[in-house]
């Protein structure tokens, strides 16, 4: 018989602290201000252990006697974070957002401090507009478009130059050596995408049926492919 042991351990950690304001300018403008920090560490670990030859009666890996095998597995990323956001609302009919976000993550490169995601986004109720045209059919229209920038981490020592051990025989005899697990890349990035959107919502027959519309465009830049080394 033989007997195999699986182990491993997933951990999330979160830590988050915002703040908002709320206050009027004018009479009919409103801001909101917010700012932010958050940190996320996410972490792995793994430990396998095998053995054949199981003595009669035993179900313990120490009661194995051949071809033994262990492996080890470890991974943990690391992001800190921080965001700030102003939203300006004028007249509840025109809604403009402004927001930048900035991260530093543990697998960027070396060379490759932090990655900066600025987002802005506008809204309009032309509804709500005298000069809107009175249709009975007609509830509610907003307009809206946005603009912004989101990414995508690197993985566990993708940036890092690391080798892997292995075991090869010389003469007969094992003996320990090593390969390359990753050749690394100091000055290695985020994955960052931009997207534009337009688009309106209609509101018919007083609210009962609503129609909405998007159309987007989507563009990404240094897109993160692992290619296997020969």
């Amino acid at each position: 018989g033989f007997r195999g042991v699986y182990n491993a351990n997933i951990y999330n950690y979160t830590a988050s602290l915002n703040a908002s304001a709320t206050y009027d300018a004018l009479r009919d403008l409103k801001l909101t201000t917010t700012a932010g920090t958050q940190y996320t560490d996410v972490g792995f670990h793994r430990t396998d252990a095998y053995g054949a030859k199981l003595l009669a009666g035993s179900g313990s890996l120490a009661g194995t006697a051949a071809r033994f095998a262990v492996a080890e597995l470890t991974n943990d990323i690391r992001t800190l974070g921080f965001l700030g956001r102003q939203q300006v609302a004028w007249r509840d009919r025109v809604f403009l957002t402004g927001s930048v976000r900035t991260d530093k993550n543990s697998a960027f490169g070396a060379n490759f401090d932090r990655v900066i995601y600025p987002s802005v986004s506008a809204s309009w109720v032309a509804s709500e507009e005298e000069f809107f045209p009175r249709l009975p059919a007609l509830s509610q229209l907003r307009l809206r478009a946005a603009l912004g920038s989101a990414g995508q981490n690197p993985g566990y020592l993708a940036a890092e130059q690391y080798y892997r051990p292995t075991t090869s025989i010389i003469k007969g005899s094992d003996v320990p050596a090593f390969t390359i697990g990753g050749a690394g890349n100091s000055n290695l990035k985020p994955e960052k995408s931009t997207e534009r959107e337009l688009g309106f919502d209609l509101g018919l027959l007083g609210d009962r049926i609503g129609i909405e519309y998007t159309h987007y465009n989507k563009l990404t830049k240094d897109a993160l492919v692992n290619v296997n080394n020969a």
